[in-house]
């Protein structure tokens, strides 16, 4: 959920669509980071297959039958490239010890940003 967000672009894998508030112009595409770890964890998560809702963005700001003028989709032709992290020989960084799954990692961040506002 996206509260106050303006001209920003998410890369995003969740099992239900975004949630924008009070935002204006943010963009979404599918999520685009890689590393060793990341099946297993996307797997422990139900998240292994990609089921679309990125794109199922639901602005609270806008109840009107016509689409809202506050998101889109990022066209598939300007997605970013996939980033890779290193492959890490040892666990850590790139690999299992130390490393969050990704949607813990965005739902912790997110729980931060709300705790500052």
């Amino acid at each position: 959920r996206l509260h106050s967000a303006e001209d920003c672009d998410f890369m995003v894998r969740m099992r239900s669509g975004p949630i924008i508030e009070h935002s204006r112009g943010v963009r979404f595409a599918p999520y685009n980071f890689a590393y060793p770890a990341l099946s297993r964890h996307l797997a422990s998560l139900s998240l292994d297959t990609d089921n679309g809702s990125w794109a199922k963005v639901e602005d609270f700001n806008w109840l009107r039958v016509q689409h809202s003028p506050n998101w889109s989709l990022i066209p598939p032709d300007q997605h970013p490239p996939t980033e890779e992290a290193p492959d890490d020989e040892e666990e850590g960084a790139g690999g299992e010890a130390g490393m969050r799954p990704p949607a813990q990692t965005q739902a912790e961040d997110s729980e931060l940003m709300v705790d500052e506002m």
